[in-house]
């Protein structure tokens, strides 16, 4: 595994059920790095990341994440492994009959945080960082679309993650509240965060240029920008 990659996967398959999405694909993803993961619907953007977090078995191949073999992880590793990855998902995940305050408490339990005073500091830090402070005594249904992502993220940062991954985070906004969560992703990244985000939304890569890979013809490959557009055009 290179060093500083918190992504390293080798000639990796994956299978969903007797399906087969992703086939012999290589790839690193480095320390610090903002990744989109470019894709129809289908194509094994969600697969993939179920990978990434141990929620789907490789198939074939070796894949490493954050220091973790995912073809030698353990049961009892996996809660450890899952500390260091922030997941994100398209309908926000939230449990609405608590407060956006009491959504991160439990995850913060569920994760081994005892310290009430640490826990609340911690808490007020995630909800300030994505602009929620206000709002955490709010229930989520209290909370525009935009907001509850927001709270999403904010659950996704709780354990300070070495990586965000996205699965199609702005999929259920519309365009100008989506580019407000792209930019809290973008400021995040500033901040040291690695971050994967699966999107189809190309015009993201025009506010904020970045590495892309994409997800075609059951494989994963870098592609540059210029190819995008072509492809686009076509």
């Amino acid at each position: 595994m290179a060093q500083d990659a918190v992504i390293h996967f080798q000639h990796v398959s994956i299978a969903y059920g007797l399906q087969t999405v992703i086939e012999n694909a290589s790839f690193t993803i480095q320390k610090g790095e903002f990744v989109y993961l470019l894709g129809k619907t289908g194509s094994g953007k969600t697969s993939l990341l179920r990978t990434i977090y141990a929620d789907l078995p490789l198939h074939t191949g070796k894949g490493q994440v954050v220091g973790y073999v995912l073809n030698q992880i353990t049961r009892k590793e996996l809660p450890f492994l899952r500390r260091k990855l922030g997941i994100v998902f398209q309908d926000f995940q939230l449990f609405y009959d608590r407060t956006a305050a009491d959504n991160l408490l439990f995850v913060m339990k569920a994760t081994g945080w005892t310290d009430r005073l640490k826990m609340k500091t911690r808490i007020n830090e995630v909800l300030m960082q994505v602009g929620l402070l206000h709002a955490s005594d709010k229930f989520p249904h209290q909370l525009s679309g935009g907001e509850q992502q927001r709270l999403a993220i904010a659950r996704a940062l709780i354990n300070d993650p070495y990586i965000l991954l996205a699965d199609e985070p702005t999929g259920n906004l519309d365009p100008a509240v989506a580019c407000d969560i792209l930019d809290l992703f973008v400021r995040i990244h500033h901040g040291g965060t690695t971050v994967l985000m699966a999107t189809h939304h190309h015009a993201f890569l025009k506010r904020f240029p970045a590495r892309v890979l994409l997800c075609e013809n059951q494989t994963v490959r870098d592609i540059s920008r210029e190819q995008i557009i072509r492809k686009l055009n076509q």
